[in-house]
């Protein structure tokens, strides 16, 4: 399994407004602020730009604006944007940290999850991971997901609720039939092992 994904900045973009910006480091990055700051909207617009969710939260801000850009350095230490429309849909691919409208088109990437398909999101980044085709069994007769990164979004970003609640962050959704699912999605990103050779009965 690789080393990780590094989130290099997040630009929300308009044709009349300046560019609204949060850059990240390496390592652990925390959004702190008083309340009605941003944080957890800024989580919910990472999960959006990670093909987690469909759709931004609707505030007054957002109207604004009109593009999204997530700025990542891949495991192979390559540097590529992620585009996004806020009204959602496809995304885009650029080389290099993008923060405007660069000059080549990007490749197209769909934000739809599909196992069968690696033109989407999750696959592009799970792949730069070793992650990609990966399946998890998620019930005592060993039915199967395949991992997604909406699956994995509760590990990627933590919300300030999840920070403070007393639940397992291995057990993370507080519900009993999903606990065979998230102790194999858990064994997986420890040991970079899944449950592929599992028989479903």
């Amino acid at each position: 399994m690789a080393s990780g994904i590094t989130i290099r900045h997040l630009v929300f973009t308009g044709p009349s407004v300046a560019p609204a910006e949060l850059s990240f480091n390496d390592g652990l990055n925390i959004v702190y602020g008083a309340s009605n700051t941003g944080k957890s909207f800024t989580t919910k617009a990472l999960n959006f730009m990670l093909a987690a969710t469909k759709e931004l939260p609707k505030t007054e801000e957002i109207t604004h604006y009109d593009a999204v850009w997530l700025g990542l350095t891949l495991s192979s230490a390559r540097d590529v944007t992620l585009y996004r429309a806020t009204k959602g849909g496809a995304f885009r691919v650029h080389d290099g940290l993008v923060k405007n409208t660069p000059s080549a088109a990007g490749a197209i990437l769909q934000g739809k999850f599909d196992a069968k398909r690696s033109d989407n999101v999750s696959y592009f980044l799970l792949e730069t991971l070793g992650l990609a085709n990966k399946v998890i069994v998620k019930s005592a007769n060993a039915e199967k997901d395949t991992l997604s990164i909406r699956l994995l979004s509760s590990y990627v970003v933590v919300s300030e609720e999840d920070i403070i609640s007393e639940r397992s962050p291995v057990l993370y959704s507080g519900i009993p039939s999903q606990r065979t699912f998230e102790r194999n999605l858990f064994r997986l990103l420890l040991t970079g092992n899944d449950d592929g050779a599992a028989v479903t009965v």
